[in-house]
């Protein structure tokens, strides 16, 4: 009993696609997808967020970042002590310059910083669409 090569390659270039129909693996919709994720971006967003509680998770501002682009959210050297990525268990703690951490979030809010110093945070920068 031979090994049918032919079929078997057929069975490989087929994929699914979203809506989990038959579809090629080089589909336009991934190649655009793929394309996108690579492109460099023609802006850059980029500020400074502080809590205005101590103690109390928020939430980064509201701005959507392109699909396969990282957020590097790093400790601003104004602040007064430790300031923590996260809002549960585990909490990731920034001390000092130049510590700060990246993400493939599809928006900036998804990540969320408290500090025990009110007015204490973080800057974040990321590549956007003009």
């Amino acid at each position: 009993m031979g090994l049918d090569t032919q079929t078997r390659i057929e069975e490989l270039r087929k994929s699914l696609d979203a809506d989990e129909n038959e579809a090629h693996v080089a589909s336009d919709e991934r190649l655009e997808s793929l394309r996108q994720q690579g492109e460099n971006h023609g802006a850059v967003v980029d500020g400074q967020y502080v809590v205005d509680a101590a103690d109390t998770a928020e939430a980064l501002p509201d701005q959507p970042i392109p699909d396969g682009i990282e957020v590097a959210v790093t400790y601003d050297p104004a602040n007064q002590g430790v300031v923590y990525i996260g809002d549960g268990d585990p909490s990731y703690p920034l001390t000092d310059v130049p510590q700060g951490l990246t993400f493939r979030v599809s928006n900036l809010s998804a990540i969320s910083i408290r500090a025990p110093n009110a007015g204490d945070g973080v800057r974040y920068i990321a590549e956007v669409p003009e």
